[in-house]
């Protein structure tokens, strides 16, 4: 059975003719406010998979000298830290999920020994709340595992020197045994 060139041909045109077919417009348009300098897209029979995705709220928040538990994410709202220092309010950097959206942080004042808490609030231009984060921050102005640490080091080396001193010791009476045991010998 022999296939017509000019079929395939035919057949070729149509394929690549069916692929360059879009259905529905993409069109986009932006509009900007002057009260507010925010863009706005309007996209018809298009779906950005990102901005399913994308979360109201901070994009990143740092602590300096400090370690947050869980680790950072937008959708996590409650956090633990731990600080050790003296200082009464932590360097806390945040960044916004939105540039207009406004952060506000309570409770990073007078920090005192033990659990403080500090609330993180997230606001748009409208002053309508976004995201609230709570951060529990267990304060204390020494390191009490370093501490602990240390202690437990300085008791093994204190029981390694009296294991040294007790061997030495033993070491000595065996070799005066051994002399004494000699110079018996000796004398008979």
């Amino acid at each position: 059975m022999k296939i017509n060139k000019l079929a395939i041909a035919i057949l070729t045109i149509m394929i690549i003719t069916i692929g360059n077919i879009s259905y529905g417009a993409n069109t986009t348009k932006n509009t900007t406010n002057n009260t507010n300098s925010k863009n706005t897209t309007n996209t018809s029979n298009t779906k950005n998979v990102q901005d399913e995705e994308k979360e109201d709220g901070l994009a990143s928040l740092k602590i300096e000298g400090a370690e947050l538990s869980p680790e950072f994410d937008t959708n996590k709202y409650d956090y633990t830290l731990k600080y050790i220092g003296e200082d009464t309010k932590l360097q806390i950097e945040t960044t916004a999920t939105e540039s207009y959206y406004e952060v506000e942080i309570i409770g990073n004042k007078n920090l005192k020994e033990g659990e403080n808490l500090i609330t993180i609030l997230v606001s748009d231009s409208d002053g309508e709340n976004v995201a609230t984060y709570q951060l529990t921050v267990n304060k204390s102005l020494v390191d009490e595992e370093a501490i602990k640490k240390e202690e437990m080091a300085k008791k093994q080396e204190k029981q390694k020197n009296i294991a040294i001193i007790i061997s030495a010791i033993a070491g000595t009476i065996a070799l005066l045994i051994i002399i004494i045991a000699i110079i018996k010998k000796m004398s008979n």
